[in-house]
């Protein structure tokens, strides 16, 4: 029984793998208007798409991370930083 248990969970986990994931509305909003701004303003919408990329893709969201973080420096945005 215990093998049946395991044969389906591996079976479940490759069936959730091979689902291609789709964008989030949301996201595809703020990646459009990261193009629209400067400063202050890209470094808040970073931080807004790290943290609602980080789940779904930790890569992904620690690259907005970083990327905030260097702006928020470089502008001296301090409120930038910690968020």
């Amino acid at each position: 029984m215990k093998h049946h248990h395991l044969l389906l969970l591996i079976v479940l986990l490759t069936a959730y793998n091979a689902i291609p994931q789709q964008t989030n509305p949301l996201t595809d909003s703020l990646l459009t208007l990261l193009n629209n701004v400067e400063d202050n303003k890209k470094v808040d919408l970073l931080n807004q798409l790290a943290a609602k990329d980080t789940l779904f893709s930790p890569d992904q969201g620690l690259q907005f991370t970083k990327e905030a973080l260097q702006l928020s420096v470089e502008e001296n945005y301090e409120n930038g930083a910690k968020k």
